[in-house]
């Protein structure tokens, strides 16, 4: 499938409209500027009225309750179609903002989950893709934000901001770059690290695991580990098939 447009349906009860349209405004800036540091057609960002069905597009749902105990938020493929689910009753419930809280200048929002998951299905729209880390013998998924998970950027619409996702770049993944920037941000000082807030999924020695920084809170932890069985048999066992094998 060629990407053109992401679509976003907004089922929720707790962003409303206006929200809506500064997450759309705010990601109609940054997605070209991520596009563009990945050398990546620029992909439209568009939405569908919630009582609209939908039938072939790539859609992101936004909703009230996870469908899986914890989760906040990823991306998949059901029948061969792509889509991502956000969701924000685990992001308020943790003192986070579906906007942006001023009070807390790096917490979780969601408009930094749908970002995070509009910007990885750009970058791995049927999550199959694998880096090998410079041992040479690990592998990580190429997902582009999780590394900074932790980091936002923030866009002003008029008088409102908007805390985005932060996203690594593609010197991320050169071993041998000794120059940066190697995030949007241009927090990290090497190629394979991640910020004190972002996590890694890595598959060595047969097993898939989470590598979390040192400041992820206890509840993202808690929540990664509790579902790594069902990522595992959703996404990484498909994308193994057709991960490189590591250097021996």
């Amino acid at each position: 499938m060629a990407l053109q447009a992401i679509y976003i349906q907004n089922n929720s009860t707790k962003v409303t409209d206006a929200q809506m349209a500064s997450m759309v405004s705010g990601l109609g800036i940054l997605v070209p500027t991520f596009c563009n540091d990945w050398g990546l057609k620029t992909i439209r960002i568009l939405t569908i009225p919630k009582n609209q069905a939908i039938t072939t597009q790539v859609c992101i749902y936004i909703q009230d309750a996870p469908d899986v105990s914890g989760v906040i938020g990823y991306h998949g493929e059901t029948s061969g179609r792509p889509y991502g689910k956000v969701f924000v009753n685990p992001v308020l419930s943790n003192g986070g903002a579906v906007l942006y809280n001023n009070s807390v200048p790096n917490g979780i929002t969601v408009a930094q989950c749908l970002s995070h998951e509009i910007f990885e299905m750009i970058m791995d729209l049927y999550c199959i893709s694998w880096w090998t880390m410079p041992n040479g013998k690990t592998l990580v998924a190429s997902e582009v934000c999780d590394p900074v998970q932790g980091n936002i950027v923030k866009v002003v619409i008029g008088s409102t901001t908007i805390g985005f996702s932060d996203w690594i770049l593609p010197k991320w993944t050169d071993t041998q770059a000794t120059v940066g920037p190697y995030n949007y941000l241009n927090t990290l000082k090497a190629p394979y690290t991640m910020s004190k807030g972002g996590y890694m999924i890595q598959y060595s020695n047969g097993k898939v695991t989470n590598v979390f920084g040192e400041l992820v809170p206890a509840w993202i932890k808690e929540m990664k580990t509790k579902n790594s069985s069902r990522i595992m048999a959703r996404e990484d066992k498909k994308a193994l098939s057709s991960a490189p094998a590591p250097a021996k």
